[in-house]
């Protein structure tokens, strides 16, 4: 039999009353992963079996999609998390995943694009910040989202691009994906409460920058009064370069107090499984 009929025949079983036998269904269902998904979607939207049946196939679909983003991320873990725009458009995928990776992608080389219509390689590096500053915050007018800070939109994404909002961990790994297809070396930095990104070079950094901000440049000092502030002890740690799986990490840790503060259980225990699975690997 081949898969394909295989899957049809499985569907006919979904709204079988005998538990078992649903149960068995559902797991050869599940072990076809994202190629049973346009035949549960069309059973969903032809069949009339009932309110059982069209909430068990909507279960089927939605426990495909959530194992298929799983694995992805463990893989993108077990290979060491090399590019981060990858490991931050899995998580994309879990909110919506009939997501089009490669429009993000698009959107991102956009604004790219429009940076280097003002570009010269002799740009001094600040200069080149002065550059993808005026891009995104003026021209493009991506600012930080004080009025809903704890939204999930603001760590997802498509929907930081498309609001042109977001919190400061978002627009810095927007700004340090940007200024990585542009050639300059912009890292992240895991400020307590509040992320930013620097400008590294000749292995020592020049200055740190908040997207969240409008890209202001900030000092050592400025990162030391911001501590006190807070009052945190100075701690070098505090500023030390961030990999891609922390700041990935971050980002869940972020997704699960939003879905905290929202009550939303089955979501928040979603996000929670995925950040062990990035929690494990650090």
């Amino acid at each position: 039999m081949s898969h394909e009929s295989e899957i049809k025949a499985l569907i006919n079983l979904v709204d079988d009353e005998d538990e078992s036998i649903f149960f068995q269904v559902r797991e050869k269902l599940l072990s076809h992963g994202v190629e049973a998904i346009p035949f549960l979607e069309n059973a969903w939207e032809h069949r009339n079996l009932g309110e059982e049946f069209q909430s068990r196939v909507e279960d089927l679909i939605h426990d495909i999609q959530f194992s298929d983003v799983t694995e992805s991320l463990k893989l993108w873990v077990e290979n060491g998390g090399r590019d981060l725009i990858t490991g931050i458009l899995l998580l994309n995928k879990h909110h919506y995943p009939e997501l089009n990776i490669g429009h993000v992608k698009s959107r991102i080389e956009d604004i790219v694009i429009a940076i280097k219509s003002n570009w010269n390689d002799n740009l001094s590096d600040r200069q080149k910040v002065v550059a993808i500053n005026r891009a995104l915050f003026a021209h493009f007018n991506f600012q930080g989202d004080n009025d809903d800070y704890y939204s999930p939109a603001n760590s997802i994404m498509s929907s930081v691009l498309e609001r042109r909002k977001g919190n400061p961990l978002m627009l810095s790994v927007l700004y340090i994906e940007i200024a990585r297809q542009l050639g300059v070396n912009i890292i992240g930095i895991n400020l307590p409460r509040h992320f930013v990104v620097a400008l590294k070079s000749n292995n020592e950094i020049q200055f740190y920058i908040s997207p969240f901000n409008n890209g202001t440049v900030m000092t050592l000092n400025d990162l030391k009064d911001y501590l006190l502030r807070l009052n945190l002890p100075f701690d070098t740690k505090f500023l030390e370069e961030c990999s891609n799986l922390a700041i990935v990490q971050r980002v869940l840790l972020n997704l699960s107090n939003s879905y905290m503060k929202l009550k939303n259980k089955d979501k928040l225990t979603e996000i929670n499984y995925l950040y062990q699975i990035v929690k494990d690997r650090i």
